[in-house]
């Protein structure tokens, strides 16, 4: 009988072991820290990889301001048939005449270098260089552009996991309720209304659930066409919060940090300077212009007998008159960079006025949270009153409700504060544009 019970113990126990490892993946939970998250965004995000293609475009318009110093080669060749004879070649020798063809081929190597330009290379070198510099601020504004969507949408990921948890004690308060009424309905000591107000209420606990699912659906689908990657429907979030060490003591610092750092606003003062160089290409084409130039050539006619000849020169050229072109291109520039003067100031001004918004958010979601927490920590008290009083036949079916409602409330505040005081540093970090994805940390609690 032992060995019987022994062998029925072990078949159970093995059949146990089955049922879950069947069972474990289907409840498992694919991990994602906000971290990761972000990572896989600056990774795969197309917008933000198009962006950062900017800075390969700018370095290679340098590299051709500075090849435009070099001298250029040329290989030429024509062929022309004139309606007479033609000498061939220039005279090389005196009192001898150089033979005559109606069919000349020509080819050779032909050289140009610019000995004087008036200042436009040095200012096409300087644009291109701005040009860097714009780019490469672009990148990094979209960069935390990119980390908040990122952050936003898992920190609302993390905010409705929550609710849906609140929600389910909530559906499993309203049940308890069903159950209950029911047995006091079959004994006579409840009524049909109480029954349908309890049913009523269940069902708009369950549709509110329903909009909860909807709306993680939504968040997890914006945050998977971040990332440019799939996001699995069974997440396992993990609490984060944004450092404390790195937010500034007062208002007056982070609009310091603000002018000073932000990627926008260093943006726009690069495309001053490509404004200026701009006006200085342009004065610079009312400048003279001086080159080296020289060819080697080979020269011949229908028989094919090949001469040589070679040039070495310098090709000097002032502009007089092209119906004030090049002044109108100077006066072009200058608004230009007029323009990007004005450009920068509003951005200035909309900087500003970022952050201080974002640091008034940022102080009244830390008080909100204090306020919701008591508001919750009373209605938690309130529902067990009125669930002892209603047990006891001292209060209606519409006062628990009502308290029910009034935690559910509660809970749904402090869960939006909460998330609400994190969405807030961060937009203060970005609006001073200081946001990195070292700026996020494992939260303490």
């Amino acid at each position: 009988m032992m060995i019987n019970s022994l062998k029925k113990t072990g078949i159970l126990t093995a059949l146990a072991t089955l049922c879950l490892s069947v069972a474990a993946p289907a409840f498992a939970q694919t991990p994602l820290s906000v971290n990761k998250a972000i990572e896989t965004a600056l990774t795969n995000n197309p917008s933000y990889q198009s962006v950062g293609m900017g800075v390969d475009i700018a370095k290679l318009d340098l590299d051709k301001a500075k090849a435009a110093r070099l001298p250029t080669l040329d290989i030429r060749s024509n062929y022309t048939h004139y309606s007479d004879p033609m000498i061939i070649v220039p005279i090389h020798e005196a009192g001898v005449f150089p033979s005559l063809d109606r069919d000349i081929f020509t080819s050779g190597l032909y050289a140009q270098m610019p000995l004087y330009t008036g200042g436009r290379l040095d200012a096409a070198n300087n644009l291109a260089r701005a040009q860097i510099k714009g780019s490469k601020q672009a990148s990094e504004n979209m960069k935390q552009a990119l980390i908040f969507s990122v952050m936003r949408n898992y920190s609302e990921l993390l905010t409705l996991d929550k609710l849906k948890q609140a929600s389910n004690q909530r559906l499993d308060f309203y049940r308890k309720e069903q159950s209950r009424i029911a047995l006091l309905l079959s004994q006579g000591q409840a009524t049909k209304l109480d029954q349908a107000k309890i049913n009523a209420a269940f069902e708009k606990a369950k549709y509110e659930r329903l909009q909860l699912d909807t709306a993680y659906d939504q968040n997890r689908i914006n945050l998977a066409s971040l990332m440019s990657s799939d996001v699995p429907s069974s997440l396992l979030l993990t609490k984060f919060t944004v450092a404390q060490s790195v937010l500034p003591p007062t208002l007056d610092e982070a609009l310091s940090v603000a002018r000073r750092e932000h990627p926008a606003l260093r943006e726009v003062a690069a495309k001053i300077e490509m404004a200026e160089s701009k006006v200085n290409i342009a004065r610079a084409a009312k400048k003279p212009q001086l080159s080296a130039i020289g060819n080697a050539r080979a020269m011949s006619g229908g028989n094919f007998a090949v001469q040589n000849e070679w040039q070495l020169g310098v090709q000097f050229t002032v502009p007089l008159f092209d119906g004030k072109i090049k002044s109108r291109n100077i006066s072009q520039a200058r608004i230009g960079k007029t323009q990007a003067r004005l450009a920068y100031d509003n951005l200035v001004n909309q900087t500003t006025a970022s952050v201080k918004n974002a640091w008034q958010s940022m102080d009244s979601s830390r008080r909100g949270i204090n306020v919701s927490q008591a508001v919750l920590t009373q209605a938690q008290e309130a529902l067990r009153i009125e669930t002892l009083r209603y047990e006891n036949s001292r209060s209606t079916l519409n006062d628990l409700t009502l308290a029910e409602a009034s935690l559910w409330e509660a809970q749904s505040n402090l869960a939006k504060s909460e998330n609400l005081y994190e969405l807030s540093k961060a937009q203060l970090l970005m609006a001073m544009g200081i946001l990195q994805p070292e700026s996020l940390t494992p939260a303490l609690f």
